[in-house]
């Protein structure tokens, strides 16, 4: 990744529990983005988001399934 700042920026990452999502999460939040992080599980998805700071929210869904993403819209929206 380049040295932009993403101060301004909302990203998503999928597969943030652990590897290159993980380091992907890490580096975006290090760089001041607010970040969503999806994952299935929630026991290293939560270290992640603590890695990452106040700027990230844990999303425990598995984003291949329509209903886990449909589920997480409407609790976000109601």
């Amino acid at each position: 990744m380049s040295d932009r700042d993403f101060a301004d920026h909302v990203v998503v990452v999928t597969g943030a529990s652990g590897g290159a999502g993980a380091a992907a999460a890490e580096e975006l939040a290090r760089r001041g983005a607010s970040a969503v992080l999806a994952a299935r599980r929630a026991g290293p998805l939560g270290e992640v988001v603590r890695r990452c700071g106040y700027q990230a929210h844990a999303v425990v869904a598995d984003v291949m399934k329509r209903d886990d993403v449909q589920q997480y819209m409407e609790k976000q929206s109601g």
